[in-house]
Parts: C-alpha cells; sequence; structure tokens
C-alpha cells in the first residue's frame, strides 16, 4: 500500500466550469492601460502590473470588424459576436516573466448594452484549460465593473490566460459587446490593507501596490494607552512573556491564547473556546462523501442547494457536518443543514440538524460546525446536504456526472424548515460529509490488521505519515462506511456494531501531511450470520 500524490496538489488551480476547447488563431492588441474607472481614461501602466498582452480568437465564427480590442486607447468598443454554430470566445494572455508567489487578477469591463447574453470570464495557467471563472457581465452591468481574483502562482508557470464566452441565448446580435478596459495581475492583495490601532483607515494605494493609512487623531485611547501620530505610545504588551500551546498565538488586546479554525496540530481541533484540544482518535462518516473531488462550481448569494446522500450501513447520532471550500470561494459563512428524502427531492429539515460554518474567503480546505444535540440517522437511507451562503458567492468541490443528485432553491435569506425547490438535477456529488457516533446494535464484530506503509510510490521515504482511513460495506470494491484513525502507530481496529446477515468487505489506505492517500489496500471480507 503505497500513498499517493495529493489531489489538491494536482488540482491547483483549475475547475471545469467555462468551455475549454482550444483556440486557433490570434491576433494582436494593444496594450489596455486604463485605470478602470467609471470613465475609460487612458493612464502608465502602474509599476509591479503584469498586464494581458494579446489574445487569440475562434477562427471562422468572426463578422469582419468585430473582435476584442482595447477601448481605452482607440475608442473602439470590443465587440463579441457569435457566429451561427457556436459562441465565439476570446483568451487573453498574461505573461509572468518570472513572477510567482501570491496575486490578484484584476478586470474592468462592462456591457456595451443593457440587451444581449451574459459573458463568463474565466481563468487558466493553461491555454487549453479548464478555466475557473471569477467574473460574470449580465444585462445590468452597463458602467465599469471591476473583477478580483487572488491567484498562487506556482515557480515556473509561464502565463496566466483569461477566457471570455457567453450564454449563447442569441444568435449573431450586435447587441452582444463588451468593452474591456483593464486586465493585469498585480503582485500586491488590497485585502491586506486594514486599519490596526491607532489607525482610521487604511486603503490600497493609486497604484493598488500597497496602502495608504490614515492615523487617528492625537489623544485617542488604545489598548492600554493613548495615540500619537498613529502609534499608540504608552501600551502594555499584554504578550510579553505568554507562552502558548502549539497551534495557538497570543492575542494582543487580550493576552489570552486562541487557536484558529485550521491551526491546531494533527490529532487537535480548535474548541469553541479557541483553544487546541486533543480530538477524538476515531470518527465515523455517517453519510455523504468525503472525497475531494476535482470539479470546482459556485452558488451566489441567496441561491441554496442541496445534495442526495444515502447513509453507510450503521446508524449513528450525527455530532459535525463538513464541507470542503474551493479556493475561489468567497464566502465567510455557509449555513448547513440535513433534510429527509421525500420521494427524490428534499422534504423537512431535521431537528437539531442546522449550524454555520465559518470559513476564510479564498481558502481551500475542510470546515466545518458542530451539532449540539444532531439527529439520529438510520443505515442505508437516503439524506439531502443543503447549504446557503448570504455573505459572499460559495465555491465548493463536486464529482459531475456518475452519482447523486442535486437541488436548487433560489431567493432564500435561510434555509428553510421545508425545501421549495427550483429545479433538481441527476449525477451530481459534493465534497461533504456528517460524522457522528454509531448507535446502531450490535451482532457482529471484524478485527483488522494492516502493515504500515514507509515508502512513497517514487521509492522515497514515507516521512509524514499521519493515520489511516478504514472503508468497508456489503458490496465488494463499493465502500459505504468510513472510519479516520488519526494515530500512525494503530496497525489493528476492531469494528464493532456489524448488523447480522450480511458480508462485509473491508479496505485500507494510509494518509500523509501533506494530504496524500494512498490507494486501496487488498480487500478483506467476512460474514456476519
Amino acid at each position: 500500500m503505497q500513498p499517493r500524490q495529493s489531489k489538491e496538489a494536482l488540482l491547483l488551480g483549475f475547475a471545469a466550469l467555462l468551455v475549454a476547447s482550444a483556440c486557433d488563431g490570434s491576433g494582436e492588441i494593444e496594450e489596455p492601460i486604463s485605470d478602470g474607472a467609471e470613465t475609460s481614461s487612458s493612464l502608465a501602466n502602474p509599476v509591479g502590473h503584469l498586464v494581458a498582452t494579446a489574445e487569440a480568437i475562434t477562427p471562422g465564427e468572426r463578422p469582419s470588424g468585430t473582435y476584442l480590442q482595447t477601448q481605452a486607447q482607440d475608442g473602439v468598443p470590443e465587440l463579441l459576436r457569435e457566429g451561427r454554430r457556436n459562441s465565439l470566445q476570446a483568451t487573453w494572455t498574461v505573461p509572468l516573466g518570472g513572477a510567482s508567489g501570491n496575486h490578484t487578477l484584476k478586470l474592468v469591463a462592462r456591457r456595451a448594452a443593457a440587451s444581449g447574453d451574459d459573458f463568463y470570464f474565466g481563468w487558466s495557467t493553461s491555454f487549453s484549460g479548464p478555466f475557473t471563472r471569477f467574473c460574470t457581465l449580465t444585462a445590468g452591468d452597463t458602467a465599469y465593473k471591476t473583477c478580483r481574483q487572488a491567484l498562487s502562482i506556482a515557480p515556473g508557470t509561464a502565463s496566466v490566460f483569461v477566457r471570455v464566452t457567453d450564454s449563447i441565448a442569441r444568435k449573431d446580435d450586435t447587441a452582444n459587446a463588451i468593452e474591456v478596459d483593464y486586465l493585469a495581475l498585480i503582485s500586491f492583495d488590497c485585502s491586506a490593507c486594514v486599519p490596526a490601532a491607532c489607525q482610521t483607515a487604511s486603503v490600497c494605494n493609486a497604484n493598488e501596490m500597497g496602502c495608504t493609512v490614515t492615523p487617528a487623531v492625537d489623544g485617542t485611547a488604545c489598548t492600554n494607552g493613548t495615540c500619537n501620530a498613529g502609534i499608540c505610545v504608552g501600551a502594555t504588551d499584554l504578550c510579553a512573556g505568554v507562552a502558548c500551546a502549539a497551534g495557538e498565538s497570543c492575542h494582543s488586546a487580550t493576552g489570552a491564547c486562541e487557536c484558529a479554525a485550521t491551526s491546531c496540530p494533527a490529532g487537535s481541533i480548535c474548541s469553541a473556546e479557541k483553544r487546541c484540544v486533543q480530538s477524538s482518535s476515531e470518527t465515523t462518516v455517517l453519510v455523504g462523501n468525503p472525497a475531494v473531488e476535482s470539479t470546482e462550481d459556485w452558488e451566489t448569494v441567496g441561491d441554496a442547494d442541496a445534495f442526495e446522500y444515502t447513509s453507510g450501513a450503521q446508524a449513528g447520532k450525527a455530532s459535525k457536518i463538513n464541507v470542503y471550500t474551493a479556493a475561489g470561494n468567497q464566502a465567510a459563512a455557509l449555513q448547513v443543514a440535513l433534510y429527509a428524502d421525500n420521494a427524490g427531492v428534499p422534504g423537512a429539515m431535521l431537528a437539531g440538524s442546522s449550524c454555520t460554518i465559518s470559513m476564510p474567503a479564498g481558502v481551500a480546505g475542510w470546515f466545518g460546525c458542530a451539532l449540539s444535540d444532531g439527529p439520529q440517522l438510520s443505515p442505508s437511507t437516503k439524506y439531502w446536504m443543503a447549504a446557503l451562503s448570504t455573505s459572499g458567492e460559495f465555491h465548493w468541490r463536486a464529482q459531475d456526472g456518475s452519482r447523486g443528485r442535486y437541488s436548487y432553491s433560489t431567493g432564500k435569506t435561510s434555509l428553510p424548515s421545508t425545501w421549495n425547490q427550483t429545479g433538481t438535477y441527476a449525477g451530481y456529488a459534493r465534497s461533504a460529509y456528517v460524522e457522528g457516533a454509531v448507535t446502531s446494535s450490535a451482532v457482529g464484530t471484524a478485527e483488522l490488521s494492516w502493515d504500515a506503509p514507509t515508502t512513497l510510490t517514487d521509492g522515497s521515504p514515507l516521512t509524514d505519515l499521519t493515520g489511516y482511513r478504514i472503508y468497508y460495506g456489503t458490496s465488494s470494491g463499493s465502500y459505504s462506511t468510513i472510519v479516520n484513525l488519526t494515530d500512525p502507530a494503530m496497525v489493528t481496529y476492531t469494528l464493532s456494531n456489524l448488523p447480522s446477515g450480511a458480508t462485509y468487505f473491508f479496505a485500507v489506505t494510509a494518509l500523509s501531511a501533506a494530504g496524500g492517500e494512498s490507494a486501496y489496500s487488498a480487500e478483506a471480507s467476512k460474514l456476519i450470520p
């Protein structure tokens, strides 16, 4: 059993959200240099901005004289028109010139008219995609709209590509036109401009390459002192001499040690009191999909969705709901809940199943919320897991095409007690799951043992083993229940509470600190009479 490479490492920055067919043909365009104000005006390109230099357009679909140009320089609107067979798409190139690390992708654009199709902008580090959508121009976007997307650029990446397509609702229509005023990568993240003590404001400067700070009035009270020229004078360092546990840091305003949602070391969690505490060595996935899937998708603010899952072979009391957020996520808080199945669609919300997940925007990873008195879940039963953001566009990972069902409901400010859907689709499964304690009556047990892996698939030593996952179910090669073990020294485990009258099939995988998971071990089986 050899750990395989982390899915996150393989899939960083990709999601099949936009049409990703390659374009042939190209045409040079003038470099866009506007600052994106409400009225288009030509300014010198700010130092540190990496701007788009060229575009490529699908041949044979462009009417004569209608193509994308830089309106800021030549005064001609960029026209994007469909052909009679399919949508025209244009792709810009932003050469990186060796730049890497954290950047902000900035686009300033508008519609030429308040009619026609929607336009979708996506980005990728490959010309052939797939592209991750980061901006949409709708009928109301006739004034210049600024879209920003935080990117983490891997060393050695040559270029970032930005592609625009439309919704193909109107064919060969001159109303389908857009104006792209500015497109660039910026190495500074304006979200870092947050006022500190003795500052009333901190905003991005004109070139978006630093913060402009407004100091507080001298004499304004600050923590254990007063403000003088933007500095808290006479303040006592409450964290002086304070030693915090691993994963915790001292809060300057209180002097208390606190943890963050993902800061605690392996085997620990950040409690409600913001302290790292030892987590249970074992959790059981009662229902859901704990795999990190490859497709990134999203839901706009106020649009609720629900995914159908079938619970495993064991009953249990739900204690926590977990959702994997994608890197493009903009939501800071997510309402989640479980619903009963009602003839193939979500029905009533289960009592005690709702909570709110807090997570940082732009960070990919698992985030969850605890249920104080979660519902009792039955084995082999369909449930729906719903989510709603009211604070920003929610991005997640999902498997698209072969399993599960998806239902959505628009115009919501909170999850309803009884689901009223707008539509349902088959073949969709989000990376989300419910964990809890198994409570089903036991009539059989199975004792498993395995050898700990020592090397990676390339033969190099395995140095960051963090634990194992036990997969089992009543169908060979199809495992409905998962047990997480966080002790890498544990090489034996006894499964109890196995309902009688079935043959159970088992496999084990190894987990690494980098997020890798091995292939399944050889399968074992046992009949529980």
